[in-house]
């Protein structure tokens, strides 16, 4: 699996990205084992983080969630690491913005989360 995740995270610039592909990723991640979820959000090209990749693979996995939040606040990107907020406003919603605030985030930046999901 994580070869294939390699090929397709490093492939981002061909023409036929498959991140892009409409619901794929949520149809093949709903038959990932989570350390496959988390192979493909770790090889996750930036420019690929569209919400329904992020949705389907992290779904409501709050070590997924927790692991993705970090990553990307140690590497100095909050708005990326938030992302994963950009979501309907539901229990899941509300366990992800916990986990959040929880490794850091502020109750501001979950705000404005939440007003971005309401767009």
């Amino acid at each position: 699996m994580s070869k294939i995740a390699d090929e397709v995270s490093e492939k981002s610039g061909h023409r036929f990205n498959l991140w892009r592909l409409n619901g794929l990723i949520a149809q093949v991640a709903a038959h990932l084992a989570t350390e496959h979820r988390w192979a493909l959000l770790d090889r996750l090209p930036e420019s690929a983080t569209w919400d329904e990749t992020l949705r389907s693979l992290i779904r409501d996995d709050a070590d997924l969630a927790r692991h993705w939040i970090q990553k990307h606040f140690a590497a100095g990107n909050r708005r990326l690491a938030l992302r994963i907020l950009n979501r309907e406003l539901d229990d899941v919603w509300e366990q992800l913005a916990i986990v959040a605030l929880n490794q850091g985030a502020t109750e501001s930046e979950i705000a404005d989360s939440a007003i971005t999901e309401g767009g």
